[in-house]
């Protein structure tokens, strides 16, 4: 539960640089009232760098944005592509509550009751919340939160931080060659190849993999061994899967990894693949594995090979057929066609 909040404006400088020391359990960074109306762009435009400067094993980072008709759905927009925490919303009415939920994605939305009005909607405001945004939100421990020498805990809100923070943006070129593909499984594929032989090996290129630091490097991510990288703020590793011979099947490209729930993993489409028909029901995998191939293409004759007779196994490959249609579609067609190996 937190005990309390720092209400931060966004553009005052002065108050920022000391705020994730004061002890507080979230700054909320103010783009509403503390933000003039003529600078009102200059604030929304300063969210991604003070955002950036806040992370870490710190407080919690929710913004409070604008009414949602004076600039608040940009303001969403940007705090979710920011990495924030938390969305927090004034003047909350249960229709605006309604559609900020809209907007916010898995994002915890907290609404703020400031008149008489909202007064005498607060259950239905409450109501009209992501009942997941409440647990979320007052889930957040601070006895939990690290001092000297201890490792974070990480809290719910910050779950899927990271993952937010790899997913593509405008004019961003790692977005097509790294993707997220299952928050829950923390997968993340990376773009190989647009052809495949069904004997090519399956491995992770020196490319791929300086691909992959590239991206990681800015969000605190270093090398810990020749698998394994550490995140310096969170108590949260990348592992790579260890080489394995030719002819190994993808199924087992993590056969040998020791991560923990909160851990990631970097792997090539096909091997992606493979972890998603092991771990879903067959329907959610066909239907995950039909949103990838159409970005990353898949080795598919390979995966096929390596299917055992299990049930699960057998009734994927009736999708087989379906996944080559769609991915020979993709392939044909931009942006995809188009796309270079990483070399």
């Amino acid at each position: 539960m937190w005990r309390s909040l720092l209400f931060v404006p966004i553009l005052n400088e002065r108050l920022l640089e000391g705020a994730a020391r004061r002890g507080a359990d979230a700054v909320v960074l103010d783009l509403e009232a503390a933000v003039p109306a003529d600078r009102k762009d200059e604030g929304l435009s300063a969210l991604p760098t003070t955002i950036s400067s806040l992370y870490g094993p710190g407080p919690d980072i929710a913004v409070r944005v604008n009414l949602l008709d004076d600039g608040g759905l940009a303001d969403i927009a940007a705090a979710t592509n920011a990495g924030a925490d938390i969305i927090v919303l004034p003047k909350a009415t249960t229709a605006s509550t309604r559609r900020a939920a809209s907007k916010t994605g898995d994002l915890p939305l907290i609404p703020l009751i400031e008149d008489p009005r909202g007064v005498i909607d607060a259950l239905a405001i409450a109501e009209a919340a992501p009942k997941q945004s409440w647990r979320q939100a007052q889930s957040t421990n601070r006895d939990s939160r690290p001092r000297q020498g201890r490792t974070l805990s990480r809290s719910p809100a910050r779950e899927h931080l990271l993952f937010r923070r790899l997913k593509p943006r405008s004019g961003d070129e790692f977005g097509v060659y790294l993707h997220v593909v299952d928050e829950a499984l923390k997968l993340i594929s990376v773009f190989d190849a647009l052809k495949y032989d069904r004997a090519d090996m399956d491995m992770l290129s020196g490319p791929m993999r300086n691909r992959v630091l590239s991206r990681l490097t800015p969000l605190g991510f270093r090398q810990v061994s020749g698998c394994v990288l550490k995140n310096a703020h969170e108590d949260v590793r990348m592992y790579f899967p260890k080489f394995r011979t030719l002819g190994a099947s993808p199924f087992d490209a993590m056969r040998d990894s020791r991560r923990c729930p909160q851990d990631y993993v970097t792997l090539t489409t096909t091997q992606t693949v493979c972890q998603l028909i092991a771990q879903h029901p067959t329907d959610e995998a066909v239907q995950t594995i039909n949103a990838l191939i159409v970005k990353h293409r898949a080795n598919i004759l390979r995966i096929s090979d390596f299917l055992e007779k299990t049930e699960k196994h057998q009734a994927f490959a009736s999708a087989i057929g379906h996944l080559k249609y769609v991915q020979r579609k993709a392939a044909d067609s931009e942006p995809l066609r188009s796309r270079r190996a990483l070399r």
